[in-house]
């Protein structure tokens, strides 16, 4: 969940970026079925959750937030990365947030049949209510969890 994130650790490469993006949506070697910076992006993805899912910092907060949040402690701490990303990115990455992200959409616009049909259903929601840098605010974060809720993504 943390889509930020996954963006940001991309590079500078949209394509790379896009299959960064959807990496969650693609299974097994499917991946081989995209052109290759996105296979790249979708490779990238899987080698990034694997190093955060066996870090010990993180195993221990996924570890400490799960009496209170039971199998949805990982999506949390997904969540809160990306809230500490967007609320300082620009001392990040020296880009506002802002330009960023709508780089990212126009991009995701012009490389919309790459997306899986998963990310097809809610990429014109995603974009029009600018998820990306809601992350950056409070309220933001409780609008996410509140969408995700209403779709059982959680």
């Amino acid at each position: 969940m943390n889509y930020l994130a996954h963006i940001f650790l991309s590079g500078s490469n949209r394509k790379v970026q896009l299959g960064n993006f959807v990496g969650d949506a693609v299974k097994g070697s499917s991946y081989k079925n995209y052109p290759p910076d996105i296979a790249k992006g979708i490779q990238l993805h899987r080698a990034i959750d694997d190093y955060t899912d066996h870090h010990p910092a993180v195993c221990e907060v996924v570890h400490r937030l799960q009496p209170e949040f039971g199998r949805y402690s990982g999506v949390l701490l997904d969540i809160y990365f990306d809230y500490l990303l967007a609320s300082r990115f620009e001392s990040f990455s020296g880009v506002s947030l802002r330009r960023y992200t709508r780089t990212f959409y126009l991009s995701l616009l012009i490389n919309y049949r790459y997306l899986p049909v998963r990310f097809k259903r809610f990429i014109w929601h995603f974009i029009l209510t600018d998820r990306l840098r809601k992350y950056a605010t409070l309220n933001g974060i409780r609008e996410s969890l509140n969408i995700m809720v209403e779709y059982h993504h959680i």
